[in-house]
């Protein structure tokens, strides 16, 4: 990431995680623009290091704006930071995420629970949304382009559920590789914006 930052010329610092860290930020932040922390580490005691020099911060210099862009593992720390996210308007980047609050994601809820009796397990990703995300593209694929629908899978667009599908062939001999992104915000107004970032 540091040289395509340096091949586009965005400016950038690197700032240790340390109990300082909300002092040895604040002399590189940028009062007028907008500052994006990146943590070196996805793990959730970075986060909470990460956390607490932010909070920090936004008490003593409520005037800098700091976004905090993040990992896919961080969704599964939703139950311990939740606040926090939406309190940093943190980002986070994913193949797969499932936005709760969601009308098809309680529509797929209810009725997994018609069809099997049981709520969802609760795992990341979320398998059984996985299966029928899956299902949904494939034999939506089959049905607009045929038993040949790999010559036409570039132009697929299917609404899932959790997971972002966005095919591309990886050479003229081989197989293709899912290039399906989600851009996660945990928005300040406490809502959360998933925009697909497939090509």
């Amino acid at each position: 990431m540091k040289n395509d930052l340096k091949i586009k010329s965005i400016p950038f610092q690197s700032v240790l995680i340390s109990e300082s860290m909300s002092e040895s930020m604040l002399p590189i932040l940028d009062t007028t623009k907008r500052n994006i922390l990146i943590p070196a580490s996805g793990d959730i005691g970075t986060l909470g290091q990460v956390f607490e020099a932010l909070n920090e911060l936004k008490e003593t210099n409520p005037e800098i704006d700091i976004d905090l862009f993040g990992y896919p593992e961080w969704q599964t720390y939703e139950q311990n930071y939740l606040k926090d996210y939406h309190n940093h308007g943190t980002y986070l980047y994913s193949s797969f995420y499932v936005d709760k609050n969601a009308l098809e994601t309680e529509e797929f809820e209810r009725d997994f629970k018609k069809w099997y009796k049981r709520d969802l397990q609760k795992t990341y990703p979320q398998y059984a949304m996985l299966g029928y995300d899956t299902g949904l593209y494939f034999l939506t694929a089959l049905y607009k382009y045929g038993r040949n629908f790999e010559t036409n899978i570039n132009a697929l667009k299917v609404n899932t559920t959790q997971f972002a599908f966005d095919f591309e062939r990886a050479n003229n001999w081989g197989g293709f590789i899912n290039t399906g992104m989600y851009l996660v915000n945990y928005n300040t107004d406490s809502t959360i914006t998933k925009s697909n970032m497939s090509r």
